[in-house]
C-alpha cells in the first residue's frame, strides 16, 4: 500500500456529513471511500478527456 502524505481540506454540506456518517456506521472509512471514487472516476474520465484534448490538438490552426 502507498503511503499517504498530503492531506487535504474539504468542505460538506450537511447532506454530505450526514452521508459520511452513514459510511461510518456501515464501518466504512470516508477516506478510503473517497480515495476509492477519485480513482473510479479518473479511470472512467481520463481515457476520454485524453482522446478529446488529442482532437482538439490534431485540428489545423486556420486564420480563415
Amino acid at each position: 500500500m502507498q503511503t499517504l502524505t498530503h492531506s487535504v481540506r474539504i468542505r460538506l454540506s450537511d447532506e454530505d456529513l450526514a452521508l459520511f456518517k452513514e459510511l461510518k456506521r456501515l464501518k466504512k472509512k470516508p477516506t478510503t471511500f473517497i480515495r476509492e471514487a477519485f480513482r473510479d472516476k479518473i479511470n472512467n474520465e481520463l481515457p476520454k478527456l485524453i482522446a478529446k484534448q488529442n482532437h482538439n490538438n490534431s485540428k489545423q490552426y486556420c486564420p480563415f
